[in-house]
């Protein structure tokens, strides 16, 4: 996945077989990828990722940042929102 300024704790993975946690974590602070490895390697199919993280929330767009919208009242708010693609 990519991932950038995170400090991860885990990775689970839940599907209808059950709930699978990942064996080693490695992020490469460089390229900005999260490699998770699951022993056994997971399955074909549909499930969920939850991955557990922490973040100093800046204004970059990248890593853990902050995003503005305006609220029903018109008045600013903000969202602290992350980007996490599968590669």
């Amino acid at each position: 996945m990519n991932a950038a300024e995170l400090k991860v704790q885990s990775v689970v993975y839940t599907s209808g077989a059950g709930e699978q946690t990942a064996e080693s974590i490695t992020l490469d602070e460089e390229k900005e990828v999260l490699v998770a490895t699951f022993n056994p390697p997971l399955a074909p199919g549909t499930g969920s990722l939850a991955v557990k993280f922490t973040g100093i929330l800046n204004d970059k767009m990248k890593g853990f940042y902050r995003s503005q919208f305006k609220g029903p009242d018109g008045e600013t708010r903000y969202n602290g929102v992350t980007q996490c693609k599968l590669v």
